[in-house]
């Protein structure tokens, strides 16, 4: 299982050429978690989510949920001293 989460808060003053002062301030967030089950020694599968709103690409609000599988080279057992491993998902975006 793994859990992430991110929040950006951004603000920006410019003072125009007609002495007028703009303020631009944007908060963006995103929480994304990743439950996954190990089939054998090599293959893993999981569903992956993730909720978010990026307002500095104009989405105010992302959901997304996708199943997932993964292959790594190493076995599971040596994951805490080496680890090679792919990762692959497909699923819906909104």
């Amino acid at each position: 299982m793994r859990f992430s989460q991110v929040v950006n808060h951004q603000r920006t003053r410019q003072e125009l050429s007609d002495g007028t002062e703009f303020t631009d301030e944007r908060t963006d967030w995103s929480f994304s978690p990743l439950i996954a089950y190990a089939l054998a020694g090599h293959w893993s599968i999981g569903v992956q989510g993730r909720a978010a709103r990026a307002r500095s690409q104009n989405q105010s609000l992302q959901l997304e949920i996708s199943p997932a599988i993964e292959f790594s080279l190493f076995p599971y057992e040596e994951a805490t001293r080496r680890s090679l491993t792919a990762y692959y998902e497909i699923g819906p975006v909104y």
